[in-house]
């Protein structure tokens, strides 16, 4: 079963490669034969798809609790959970060091410079490139 869409795209906005949202996926047209990044934002999809399941389990639990009606609020937020979290810099760490391995692992890359560079740079996580490729297995 497909749970994503996916899109190719002539350019993507800020030079990005490829991008996530919700169940959809859109990619830099040059980048249509790169396996390794599609993977990587096929992580970010299950990733909102396990926070989606997440929230409306927390809700559900909470339905049959009986919270006084706040099960569904935490439902209708569910959408947004993955999003909500992402925000968080530990979280978008631990995402996105995942999504580079997975990528660096399905992909077939001479140079795996590109994810060290991304993760101390594109992402707000304050970390320099040593420490990225400390993260992603390669020193």
């Amino acid at each position: 079963m497909k749970y994503y869409t996916l899109k190719y795209k002539p350019s993507l906005k800020d030079g990005w490669g490829g991008y996530a949202r919700y169940w959809k996926i859109e990619i830099a047209e040059k980048y249509r034969d790169d396996k390794g990044l599609l993977e990587h934002e096929k992580f970010h999809v299950r990733c909102w798809w396990y926070c989606l399941a997440a929230t409306w389990l927390v809700a559900l639990v909470m339905y049959f609790v009986g919270t006084h009606g706040w099960w569904f609020p935490v439902m209708v937020m569910g959408p947004w959970m993955h999003g909500i979290l992402y925000r968080n810099k530990y979280f978008r760490k631990l995402v996105e060091v995942r999504a580079y391995k997975i990528q660096i692992n399905k992909g077939s890359y001479s140079n795996v410079d590109f994810a060290v560079r991304a993760l101390s740079s594109k992402y707000k996580l304050g970390i320099s490139e040593s420490h990225a490729k400390k993260l992603l297995g390669l020193s």
